[in-house]
C-alpha cells in the first residue's frame, strides 16, 4: 500500500535527527498529483532554522523555483548552507523514484518515473558537514515550516534512509521495482503499509513516527516487504 496525503497529514519522528560528515542518502518513492500554484511539498525534513540549521530533502517548489514544479534539497550544517535546486519538473500522476544524497563530498538530487533509468538531475560540491539539528525527522511536511503550505498533495510508498550513497545501478534496481531491504541495509526504511493508526515504526530501524491528520491507503506499483 502507499499513503494517500491530504494537505493537512504527515508524519513526525520521535527521536532527533541527525547527518553525519560523510555519504548519506534519502531515498523514497512519490507520487504528486498537483503542482500548480505557488505550494510547496516538503517529502522529507528535520531542522529548526531556515538556511542555517535545516535538512529539507526534498522539496518540490511550485511557484518558487528557477523552474516551478522542480526538486530542490537544502541542507545547512549550522555554519554552511547548500540549496541544490534542479531544472526539471517532477512528473505529475506518476509513481516517482526521487534520490537525495551526499556522494564523496557531492550532494546530488537524482530522480526518474516508476520503471525508467535514474538520472542526476543536479548537484552540488559546496561544502557541508555533520548536521545535529535537534528535531525529529518529519515527512510530508515541512518541519520549520517558513512557508506556511509545505504539504505534500500525493502519495508516498516508503522512505528510506542509510549513511552511504547509491549507486546508479542500485537506483536502477530501484527503480526497476526492486525492495529497497533487498538493495542495501538501510540505516532505516519506513514502508507504508497501513493508515488509520496513531503510530508507525520502521520495521528496518526501528524508528516510530507519530501521525498527523488522516492519511488514506492507496495502491503502489512495488513490493514493498
Amino acid at each position: 500500500m502507499s499513503l494517500n496525503l491530504p494537505t493537512s497529514a504527515y508524519l513526525t519522528g520521535t527521536a532527533n535527527w541527525s547527518l553525519p560528515n560523510g555519504d548519506w542518502c534519502f531515498a523514497t518513492l512519490v507520487r504528486i498529483d498537483d503542482n500548480a500554484g505557488s505550494q510547496s511539498q516538503c517529502f522529507i525534513s528535520a531542522g529548526p532554522t531556515q538556511s542555517v540549521l535545516e535538512f529539507n530533502l526534498v522539496v518540490l517548489e511550485d511557484g518558487r523555483a528557477a523552474t516551478p514544479g522542480c526538486p530542490v534539497m537544502r541542507v545547512a550544517d549550522g555554519a554552511s548552507f547548500v540549496i541544490i535546486p534542479s531544472t526539471e519538473r517532477l512528473p505529475l500522476g506518476q509513481w516517482v523514484l526521487l534520490i537525495g544524497q551526499r556522494a564523496s563530498g557531492e550532494k546530488q538530487i537524482w530522480f526518474s518515473a516508476f520503471g525508467s533509468s535514474p538520472a542526476k538531475k543536479a548537484s552540488s560540491s559546496a561544502t557541508v558537514g555533520a548536521c545535529a539539528f535537534g528535531t525529529p525527522l518529519m515527512i510530508g511536511r515541512r518541519y520549520l515550516n517558513a512557508i506556511a503550505d509545505t504539504n505534500v498533495r500525493g502519495r508516498m510508498a516508503y522512505v528510506a534512509y542509510g549513511a552511504f550513497s547509491l549507486s546508479q545501478a542500485e537506483m536502477t534496481a530501484l527503480a526497476a521495482g526492486a525492495c529497497p531491504k533487498d538493495i542495501r541495509q538501510w540505516d532505516m526504511y519506513l514502508p507504508f503499509f497501513s493508515a488509520g493508526i496513531s503510530t508507525l515504526k520502521a520495521p528496518v530501524g526501528g524508528q516510530t513516527f507519530s501521525v498527523t491528520g488522516a492519511p488514506a491507503t492507496d495502491g503502489q506499483p512495488m513490493r514493498l516487504w
